[in-house]
């Protein structure tokens, strides 16, 4: 077995008829002894983005094209040895967008085509150093679909494509309250969530994109039906 964890493996065809492949060492991405942890992998088009940390810049955004040469650093986005820590990477057309702080803005959605100059943060939901802590990220409708908290609306559904002005918050509890969506999935052509608009409990909602509205209430009175585990079948 092939112990590394410092580094980025990849399959390809192995010489026995019945193999579905044989593993190898892509790059060693931390020269020192300690582990790169590549994780959150996803791939844009035939190129892979995923986070590592090469023991030098911290935990960034990397990308590969299956060989040595072309696996490198994107972007140090919290530069110098601190790490940004990219989340949740979610590819959207030709874009993979993820969480990451960059030392200056919080944790907030970012974006990137693969470059240093097309890595860029999407926009500053939560102003200053406060975190939005966007999650639950998700491709839909050919934008990127999540949840983030703000100082004066709460958690709310937010949507963009990637640029900052098309960034919205598509509200379901009005003002501070937070309507606090989580579960975000795709089924058929609307997105499901769980959600409280503040007049009841967490319930089943629903959104096209433009529309936003409540599918069900599923326990009557001042509970929460609290729906979770959302998973499209077939």
């Amino acid at each position: 077995m092939l112990a590394c964890t410092a580094c980025v493996l990849a399959l390809v065809p192995g010489a026995d008829a019945g193999a579905v492949g044989t593993p190898h060492l892509v790059a060693d991405i931390s020269p020192v002894n300690l582990p790169s942890s590549p994780h959150d992998l996803v791939n844009v088009n035939g190129t892979l983005f995923f986070a590592a940390d090469d023991g030098v810049h911290g935990v960034e955004l990397w990308k590969s094209d299956g060989t040595g040469a072309g696996t490198v650093l994107v972007k140090d986005v919290n530069p110098g040895a601190a790490s940004s820590n990219p989340l949740s990477l979610t590819t959207v057309g030709s874009l993979v967008f993820f969480s990451a702080d960059d030392g200056t803005d919080g944790t907030e959605v970012w974006k990137s085509d693969g470059t240093t100059a097309g890595t860029s943060i999407t926009t500053n939901v939560a102003t200053g150093p406060r975190n939005a802590r966007p999650n639950f990220l998700v491709s839909f409708a050919g934008e990127l679909f999540f949840a983030a908290s703000d100082a004066t609306n709460g958690r709310e559904l937010w949507k963009t494509d990637g640029i900052g002005t098309h960034t919205l918050r598509l509200e379901i509890n009005p003002g501070l309250p937070s309507s606090s969506p989580s579960g975000l999935t795709v089924f058929g052509t609307k997105l499901f969530f769980g959600a409280t608009d503040g007049s009841g409990g967490r319930e089943l909602w629903s959104t096209d994109g433009t529309t936003t509205t409540l599918v069900k209430v599923i326990q009557t009175g001042s509970g929460s039906s609290s729906p979770q585990g959302f998973a499209e079948e077939g």
